[in-house]
């Protein structure tokens, strides 16, 4: 009886560590920074993302301009508040990177997580994400979905979760 206890154990869904980052429990005073970087086949994108106070500031890596060597410079997109559909949406996308996903794509995303308060780094996550799949959850709002809707200043309209998620 122990035995069979202990496997069924093992198939119960793990909890979410409740220390992880989320979009939505920034403390008050803090910075979540957030840089992400998506390589594959026919592209590389790189932006920053600073949430504070409900709101994110975005920064996206551009080539330097007449340089022989090409390196990389971060150019301010934008401002925006964060609408609560958003907020949620970020909170799924990271719950999918701390869940571990690995993949199997050949684009690959690189997210690196801290939080700060002043200069002082309260937490820090490291994710890599190849399943080419964070987008086809209900509700998750992508970290470029959330660069676009910054650099074109739209209206956050993340897909809508479906029932039982």
């Amino acid at each position: 009886m122990r035995i069979f206890l202990a496997s069924l154990l093992l198939l119960l869904p793990v909890a979410a560590d409740e220390n992880w980052l989320t979009a939505s429990a920034i403390p008050e005073g803090a910075t979540l920074k957030v840089e992400y970087t998506s390589s594959g086949c026919f592209h590389h994108e790189r932006a920053r993302f600073e949430f504070r106070n409900g709101s994110v500031k975005v920064w996206k890596y551009v080539p330097k301009e007449d340089q022989e060597k090409i390196e990389w410079e971060a150019k301010l997109i934008g401002e925006k508040k964060l609408v609560k559909a958003e907020i949620e949406g970020l909170d799924l996308l990271f719950a999918y990177y701390q869940a571990g996903n690995r993949g199997g794509c050949t684009t690959v995303d690189r997210i690196g997580m801290t939080l700060v308060e002043g200069k002082r780094v309260l937490r820090e996550e490291n994710h890599v994400d190849a399943t080419c799949h964070a987008d086809d959850r209900p509700g998750v709002l992508t970290l470029d979905e959330l660069l676009s809707h910054v650099e074109e200043g739209a209206l956050a309209n993340p897909k809508p979760a479906a029932a039982g998620d």
